[in-house]
């Protein structure tokens, strides 16, 4: 994926452009006219959603855990004659679906936090010594935080951060596995940004939320609450039924993270990341989150 905007000689200032392309069905998915396609599916999730079986529908269409791809151990060592270290050890799984790769040290934490859902989710806290902005990173879906560790720790030190990022309920080592739901998703992070705030001791002004796909969902949700530094949108969506029907005005009352109207709620700057040719998420989420936005930083390419 490229960051917004075409590959220009001077960065796009203003706002996004229409992807310029010879394809005519590409073309065609862009214009801005409603298709009027899957209608009967938003009925269907509707109804559904009347009857109770909200979760078990998002479950199957919305949320898709892997299987877990991490282990933790937690190694004593002694330092010095009365002093007891424990180190918090990750390990990933490799091509042949065997535990190795370990990671560990005195900068490298694992953490195991409640939430009001009455579930308990994991957390990785990599420190920077010196960093002064601490990123809470809300992952995408079909992901966990052992296929992200090493990235987690590329971006602490290519950026000079901290990095705090947390597993979703079902997802990783975190409880109920397999079951999330979009209340849980909602807690997880609320759990994940009082941990972060009020035991690790980051201070809410040094926070920026990240939130990539699924994640820009919880993302928005805590950063209309809470003054935190900035807001980084990677692919986000407008919403959940208009991942299917991106051109839909206004949101139905079942619809899941409905960022396209929170976003506008967020008092701090807002910097939008996503592919011009996203095959998955289209544009079109990316330009209008960026349109609706408040403070939005210019996008580059």
């Amino acid at each position: 994926e490229r960051a917004l905007g075409a590959p220009p000689t001077q960065p796009v200032r203003n706002q996004y452009k229409r992807l310029k392309t010879s394809e005519d069905q590409l073309a065609a998915r862009r214009q801005e006219e409603d298709p009027g396609c899957c209608t009967c599916l938003i009925c269907c999730f509707g109804c559904l959603s009347l009857c109770g079986c909200r979760d078990w529908v998002c479950r199957k269409l919305v949320f898709f855990p892997p299987h877990c791809q991490y282990m933790v151990q937690v190694e004593v060592t002694e330092k010095g004659l009365s002093s007891i270290m424990k180190n918090h050890v990750m390990y990933v799984r490799d091509e042949t679906g065997r535990f190795s790769d370990p990671h560990g040290g005195a900068h490298f934490k694992v953490y195991m936090i409640p939430t009001k859902m009455k579930q308990k989710i994991c957390t990785i806290f990599i420190r920077n010594p010196g960093a002064k902005s601490t990123f809470l990173i809300s992952h995408g879906n079909a992901t966990d935080l052992g296929l992200l560790r090493n990235h987690l720790l590329e971006l602490s030190m290519v950026l000079d951060v901290n990095v705090y990022a947390y597993d979703y309920t079902g997802y990783g080592l975190s409880t109920n596995s397999g079951r999330p739901t979009v209340r849980d998703c909602l807690a997880d992070i609320e759990a994940a940004y009082q941990h972060l705030t009020h035991v690790i001791g980051i201070e809410e002004k040094d926070v920026i939320l990240y939130g990539q796909s699924l994640g820009t969902g919880p993302t928005l949700h805590l950063a209309r609450k809470h003054p935190v530094r900035a807001v980084v949108l990677h692919s986000g969506i407008m919403s959940g039924l208009r991942v299917i029907r991106p051109f839909l005005k206004d949101s139905y009352w079942f619809d899941i993270f409905p960022n396209i109207d929170i976003v506008r709620e967020c008092k701090c700057p807002i910097f939008v990341i996503h592919g011009m040719q996203d095959e998955e998420i289209d544009i079109r989420h990316g330009r209008q989150l960026y349109a609706k936005s408040g403070q939005k930083l210019a996008p580059w390419s």
